[in-house]
């Protein structure tokens, strides 16, 4: 006859399967996914932090335009090597740092600090504005690829008049 410590462990078990249906969606879709792929913000020690499935140099661009569509005036942009930041100036001029870091080739962290104690609204109108000027251009790209695909699958159609316009010759 085996311990009974050895079974007690599986006795458990039908108790716990339950319990998976009580989390939501959102536990299940971020518990396997990075936070680039789940568009998870966390806002800690007065520091906005989240992750977008862009490269460094898109994420550097988009940061930028943001903070020039929202009117804050960019101090200072460094943009070498390990180290890409932005410091921008509120009109009272608080200090705005955006810090990126990458992950990996394809994933970028974006640090956003606002002000000495950190200012959680301006930091997500800021990470809003960035994560919408992404949006835009992965639109932008996806638009350009299907037209490249549509002038592959029908190549000649749209420069010849004899099929461009009917009766043509």
């Amino acid at each position: 006859m085996p311990p009974r410590t050895a079974r007690a462990p599986l006795l458990f078990l039908p108790l716990l399967l339950p319990l998976a249906s009580c989390l939501g969606p959102e536990a299940v879709a971020t518990a396997g996914f990075s936070a680039a792929q789940a568009g998870v913000f966390e806002y800690k020690k007065g520091t906005m932090r989240t992750a977008w499935d862009a490269p460094m140099e898109t994420m550097f661009e988009a940061s930028r335009q943001a903070l020039a569509d929202l009117e804050f005036q960019i101090m200072r942009e460094v943009s070498t090597g390990e180290e890409w930041n932005l410091r921008a100036m509120e009109l009272d001029y608080t200090a705005i740092d955006i810090y990126l870091e990458q992950a990996t080739p394809a994933v970028t962290i974006v640090s956003i600090r606002v002000g000495t104690w950190g200012d959680q609204p301006v930091s997500k109108l800021i990470a809003d504005r960035i994560d919408k000027r992404i949006k835009a251009w992965e639109k932008g790209r996806e638009g350009e690829e299907i037209e490249r695909r549509r002038e592959r699958e029908t190549p000649g159609v749209a420069n010849d008049p004899a099929v461009a316009t009917p009766g043509a010759r």
